[in-house]
């Protein structure tokens, strides 16, 4: 995801992207495991 980097200021935006990501997809698998 090189394109979705932004210059300047709103470089914090894309790192907090890049960490939401995984943390969303950990709290998703969570919870589909305690659906099982």
């Amino acid at each position: 995801m090189k394109g979705f980097e932004f210059p300047g200021s709103e470089g914090g935006f894309s790192l907090g992207f890049h960490f939401m990501i995984p943390s969303f997809l950990l709290t998703s698998r969570r919870q589909a495991m305690k659906m099982q």
